[in-house]
C-alpha cells in the first residue's frame, strides 16, 4: 500500500488497506487494538479522497480501540488519527479544537522522542499549520524556523540558509 501511495496510485493502496483490515477483523474481532495501524493508515492517506462519512467512521473506529488500549495504543497510529481529527477542525473553521489537537500531537512526540528531535518536528509543522489557518502567521514561522532547526541539529547541514538568503531549494526565489 505504501508504494500505492507513494505512486500516487491512493484506490490500489486503498483496496489493499481494506483487504488487510478485512483480514486482520476476521481474525482478531474487531474490537481488537492490532487493527490500529490500518485503520489509521487509512484514515491518514484518504484524507482527500474518501467521503467525511467513511472517515468519520475509521476514526470513531480507531478512537475506541485506542481508549481500549489505554497505555499499549501504538503511538505512530495515535499520531495519525490525531491529524485527521486536525484536517477535519481545520476544515470546519474549529481553529480552536484544531489547535487544540495540534499541541496534544507535538506534546506527544516531544514526550515519546524529546523536544527538539527531528521527530517532533510532525507536531511543530502540525502545530504550524493550524496557526497559519487563524492568521497567526508569526507564531507559525517561529514553528517552522524550530523544524529546521531540528533538521540542522540532525544533518549538521544549515537547511535554512538558502530560505534566509530568500531562494528556493533550486535556486528559485520564493
Amino acid at each position: 500500500a505504501g508504494v500505492d501511495f507513494g505512486l500516487g496510485r491512493s484506490e490500489q493502496a486503498r483496496a489493499l488497506l481494506q483487504e488487510a483490515l478485512e483480514l486482520q477483523r476476521q481474525a482478531w474481532g474487531e474490537d481488537d487494538p492490532r487493527l490500529l495501524p490500518v485503520l489509521s493508515l487509512l484514515v491518514s492517506g484518504h484524507m482527500n479522497t474518501v467521503e467525511r462519512a467513511e472517515i468519520e467512521v475509521w476514526l470513531r473506529w480507531a478512537e475506541r480501540l485506542i481508549v481500549q488500549a489505554g497505555p499499549d495504543a501504538d503511538p505512530d497510529s495515535q499520531v495519525r488519527i490525531l491529524q485527521g481529527r486536525l484536517i477535519i477542525a481545520n476544515r470546519a473553521g474549529d481553529y480552536a479544537d484544531a489547535t487544540r489537537i495540534a499541541r496534544t500531537i507535538l506534546e506527544s512526540l516531544e514526550r515519546r522522542f524529546g523536544p527538539g528531535a527531528p521527530q517532533t518536528a510532525f507536531g511543530l509543522t502540525s502545530l504550524a499549520w493550524a496557526l497559519g489557518w487563524q492568521d497567526r502567521f508569526d507564531e507559525a514561522e517561529a514553528l517552522l524556523h524550530q523544524t529546521l532547526a531540528a533538521g540542522e541539529a540532525r544533518t549538521g547541514d544549515d537547511v535554512g540558509l538558502a530560505l534566509d538568503e530568500g531562494e528556493g531549494a533550486v535556486g528559485q526565489p520564493v
